[in-house]
């Protein structure tokens, strides 16, 4: 993925302030429709921690039926590839 420089630094993520020397420019799109978002990213190390912490039984979730879900392996411990902000949740 190409990135380019920058000098910044947030809070939020993680304890204290995290120092930024990269971002990149994605198009992310939906898996089962035809939305797609350009997004301008921040590069870090880490978003978070693995989530979930421990494989969920799908069987026991109640998870209704006519609900599609974007991450297939939703139950299973992973990384945390990309967060995006609350702005576009609802697009």
């Amino acid at each position: 993925l190409p990135t380019y420089s920058l000098q910044s630094s947030i809070s939020g993520i993680g304890p204290g302030i995290t120092h930024l020397a990269s971002a990149c420019k994605i198009q992310i799109s939906s898996r089962l429709t035809n939305f797609t978002l350009s997004l301008n990213c921040l590069v870090i190390d880490n978003v978070c921690e693995r989530l979930p912490n421990q494989k969920i039984d799908i069987n026991t979730s109640k998870i209704p039926s006519q609900f599609e879900l974007a991450d297939l392996n939703f139950n299973e411990p992973n990384t945390v590839d990309i967060l995006i902000g609350m702005q576009y949740f609802w697009d």
